[in-house]
């Protein structure tokens, strides 16, 4: 999963298409219809039916309340959280059983529901990158980007707009390969590379 902090989204990335996933939007309103994400497969049919606030150790986070269809599975996305119902869990009405977000830790502070919480600290953990499987520069950079494919093996590079849709995608064969950016909107790209079980991400500006 990765967080785009600027856009207020959080994307996931779907290894059955090699895509990134809409997994949560925190730019909701009132009466409009939570966006088809990765856990919302009932869209438009759920609708956000008020905002408030709730006080978690680190602060004031947003609260969405969200409409299923089931009063008695009244389910929230709380800013920075994620759905009470769970991270990746479905957002429709239950029957029998339910699925529930029962804590949220990050940087070993356990914030949701309060700092007294027992909880796995398994949300926070830095990123591993591997330094040695490509190099991507400059960066940031204005019309050119270069990647060097330090690996031995083919890496199928694909690149993502802060919105998470795929504007370009290749397989460097190659130790060197230049990407034209010139015709690109200027901001932020996240650059993927995957090689076997082997999978490294970049950021690049594009000025």
């Amino acid at each position: 999963m990765r967080q785009d902090t600027l856009a207020r989204k959080v994307f996931i990335y779907n290894t059955a298409n090699n895509q990134d996933t809409l997994l949560y939007d925190f730019n909701l309103s009132v009466g409009v219809p939570l966006p088809h994400t990765y856990n919302n497969p009932n869209y438009p049919n759920v609708i956000v039916t008020s905002i408030d606030s709730i006080l978690l150790a680190d602060g004031y986070h947003k609260r969405y309340t969200l409409d299923i269809g089931v009063s008695s599975d009244s389910a929230y996305i709380i800013e920075g959280i994620g759905s009470t119902f769970g991270l990746l869990t479905p957002l429709i009405g239950h029957f029998e059983n339910r699925d529930a977000l029962l804590c949220f830790s990050q940087n070993n502070v356990t914030l949701y529901p309060d700092t007294s919480s027992w909880c796995d600290f398994t949300i926070g953990i830095s990123p591993v990158h591997n330094e040695s499987s490509f190099n991507i520069y400059p960066n940031p950079t204005h019309n050119f980007a270069s990647i060097t494919n330090n690996s031995t093996a083919s890496l199928l590079v694909t690149v993502f707009s802060s919105y998470g849709t795929v504007v370009y995608r290749t397989t460097l064969l190659d130790n060197t390969a230049s990407i034209d950016l010139s015709s690109w909107t200027n901001g932020i790209y996240l650059f993927t590379a995957v090689s076997g079980t082997n999978f490294v991400s970049e950021k690049i500006v594009k000025q």
